[in-house]
Order: C-alpha cells, then structure tokens, then sequence
C-alpha cells in the first residue's frame, strides 16, 4: 500500500529530535521555528532537514515568524524586533528551500 502524504504542522525542535521518522512516514511539515530557535538555527541542520525531505519527495512550508511581531507598529522596538525576526526566518528559508512561508 502506498504512503499517505500528508502536511501538518511540527515545530522545529520535534522535528529536528525525529527527522528519520517523521520522513519514513511521509509527512510534508509545515515548519514552525519561533524566535529564539530562528536565531539558534544552525545552517547545517536547516540543510539536513532540505535534503531530507527533497530525498523522500517531500515538501516543506515554513510557518513563518509571527507572535509580538507588528511591521507596521507605531512603537520602534516592535518593528525593529519584526524585521529581525524577518530576516532570520528568510535565512532559514534559504536553507529550508520551502515550496512557501
């Protein structure tokens, strides 16, 4: 019996721990890495996740930043930290090579 092929969503840190089982089941993740892992997510592993799933057919979204963050804030701070966040997610992107975020 073939695989399903389903997509849902698994943060970053579950699916960096389980990456071979998550594969062999078949599953498209939609890929949640909040602020702090953005900023911890090392280019390698971001890789390891691309060539995994590219290997099996699979594809990978990435969710993208979005708690706290307002780019259009009146408040400095906030925007600042938004088009940080921003800039990390599309890095990770980068590596991640998702079909979308």
């Amino acid at each position: 019996m073939d695989k399903v092929k389903v997509q849902t969503h698994i943060p970053y840190r579950i699916l960096l721990d389980r990456l071979a089982e998550i594969v062999s089941m078949g599953i498209n993740p939609e890929v949640y890495i909040d602020g702090a892992e953005l900023e911890g997510a090392r280019g390698k592993d971001l890789v390891a996740i691309a060539n995994a799933f590219g290997s099996a057919g699979l594809l990978i979204t990435l969710h993208g930043p979005y708690d706290g963050l307002n780019p259009g804030s009146p408040d400095e701070d906030t925007r600042l930290l938004t088009v940080k966040r921003y800039r990390h997610a599309f890095r990770a992107a980068a590596s991640l090579k998702p079909k979308n975020i």
